[in-house]
């Protein structure tokens, strides 16, 4: 998905936000069915890091079982993306 690209089906929205480091992106969910809003910050890449095997491996399963790379997911309720609209709309 493109950065600030909006999707609309009939259970969920969904909007991708790409970091300006563009290293990280973070999606942003609502469901139809449910009060809360998801946030899942994806990381895209390993911007001067190396990974050992180990390392490599647990990435290879986790895209090949998962389909997509890790993932972190915060869920807020409607107080919390109040507090969160309101922090980010603050001059």
């Amino acid at each position: 998905m493109e950065t600030g690209k909006k999707t609309n089906d009939l259970n969920n929205s969904q909007m991708f936000i790409m970091c300006d480091c563009y290293s990280h992106g973070l999606v942003v969910e609502r469901f139809t069915d449910e009060s809360e809003v998801y946030l899942s910050v994806f990381e895209r890449g390993l911007v001067g890091r190396k990974m050992d095997w180990r390392q490599k491996l647990r990435w290879i399963y986790h895209i090949i079982f998962k389909g997509y790379p890790f993932t972190d997911e915060f869920v807020f309720d409607k107080q919390k993306q109040q507090q969160l609209a309101e922090f980010l709309l603050q001059k």
